[in-house]
């Protein structure tokens, strides 16, 4: 393994804990890579598919499983265990006050569907505020019109739209609602003049931008195009569609207010978007908080599903490489794959169905035990590197079965010679749990 691509399988706060360890000084990588890592984590992307989500036939969808597949999201891109605690983790200096908006699309018949749109709601009324729940007043449901919201698709359990303007309980309504409409002030987007729904600039603290998988003519219709009815005149950010979809996404009151970025890809569209019936069936949901990954990966997953148009859609790019609004370049996601979060028994492993311990004793001079714990039966791995990633030994590579395990170690390499005294990482994967710890041997 090279230098980067172990540092890349620690996470950023093991790492901390190497340098506190050894010191920056102690370790032979080039101090500008360590400087990378250190400053530039990689970007989580967490997908999340329940084959249990939809009715293919009548392209119904299932309330409940997308509520499991939505909160079970959350908590793996958050990294947190608590549903509410999660949601409130994603939006900075959040007060009960605040307002977020959830920007979907409907404007076709393969819209964000009303199931995907209330379980993030429902999410975002668990959060907590000194024993006060947020407020589901305070969410606010939005497209370009009132009417598209109304006659959005709905699923298994019926479930639509729910218009509402009241002062209690969730709110929906359309920029063309009385009293909302679009701010007088004018940007110029790469020679289009717009002007920005109310609801942006001046209701808004968040946004939560929940799009649909679909291709378009120029390429892809997911998050970075999922502003009809954020701006007056949609139609004329199309001159120019590579620089103005993302000159759009970097004004300032969008992109300091977009916080979290959804596709709802439980249905799609791969030839003839944006308009027309779904033709795929994926039953994911695509989440993260980097708009550029979130598309780049929803692009991708159209390509794997044979959708045409994906090599135009170079606005992705533009967006990564000229406006620095996220990252289009794999290799600096963390992709976290959840799979049918809603079985009982589903074979899924996280970091919420594991844990490491810190080896007893430490120091040790002649063995030491390492006790890990999981929850599901899964191909586990336990290694020990120096603290320059050279790998020392494999002390487990097995499939293991629920429960408790400790394994030794006596300080030695595979071909059993004595390591010399001083710092080893110790390094559990068990499915999508990567965890380090650092073991300190002295003689």
């Amino acid at each position: 393994m090279d230098n980067y691509n172990f540092l890349k399988s620690i996470e950023r706060r093991d790492f901390l804990k190497i340098v506190s360890f050894t010191g920056v000084a102690g370790l032979i990588y080039p101090k500008e890579l360590i400087s990378k890592i250190l400053l530039d984590p990689l970007t989580r992307i967490v997908i999340v598919e329940d084959t249990n989500a939809t009715i293919k036939t009548g392209l119904k969808v299932n309330a409940g499983v997308v509520q499991t597949m939505l909160d079970e999201g959350v908590k793996t891109l958050t990294k947190l265990p608590d549903v509410g605690t999660a949601w409130k983790s994603l939006f900075p200096n959040i007060a009960i006050s605040s307002k977020i908006a959830l920007k979907v699309n409907t404007l076709f018949p393969t819209c964000t569907h009303p199931e995907v749109t209330y379980a993030v709601a429902n999410g975002l009324k668990k959060m907590d505020f000194g024993g006060q729940l947020f407020p589901a007043n305070n969410i606010i449901i939005f497209d370009n019109s009132t009417n598209n919201l109304r006659n959005a698709a709905s699923g298994t359990t019926n479930l639509k739209y729910t218009i509402n303007t009241s002062a209690t309980e969730v709110r929906c309504f359309g920029t063309d609602s009385s009293g909302v409409g679009y701010n007088s002030q004018t940007y110029s987007i790469v020679g289009s003049n717009q002007r920005l729904s109310k609801i942006i600039t001046d209701i808004s603290d968040f946004i939560i931008n929940i799009a649909v998988l679909k291709n378009h003519s120029p390429g892809v219709t997911l998050c970075m195009k999922n502003h009809y009815g954020s701006v007056n005149s949609p139609g004329g950010l199309h001159a120019n569609f590579d620089q103005q979809i993302p000159a759009l996404n970097a004004l300032p009151p969008i992109a300091t207010k977009q916080k979290v970025f959804i596709i709802d890809a439980l249905f799609g569209v791969i030839s003839g978007g944006p308009g027309g019936n779904a033709q795929v069936n994926p039953n994911k949901i695509i989440m993260g908080t980097d708009i550029v990954a979130v598309d780049t990966t929803g692009r991708k997953l159209l390509a794997d599903i044979g959708c045409k148009t994906t090599n135009m859609a170079t606005h992705v790019d533009i967006a990564a490489t000229q406006y620095a609004l996220g990252t289009n370049d794999f290799s600096k996601m963390e992709t976290i794959t959840i799979q049918n979060p809603s079985s009982v028994d589903n074979g899924r492993n996280d970091e919420r169905g594991c844990t490491l311990s810190q080896n007893y004793p430490n120091p040790f001079v002649d063995k030491t035990s390492i006790d890990f714990y999981i929850d599901k039966p899964v191909q586990t791995e336990l290694t020990i590197f120096d603290t320059n990633g050279g790998q020392i030994c494999t002390l487990l590579n097995r499939t293991l079965e629920p429960g408790q395990h400790t394994i030794k170690w006596g300080g030695t390499t595979a071909s059993g010679s004595a390591v010399p005294n001083g710092n080893y990482i110790c390094r559990l994967k068990a499915g999508g749990y990567s965890k380090s710890i650092i073991v300190q041997v002295v003689r």
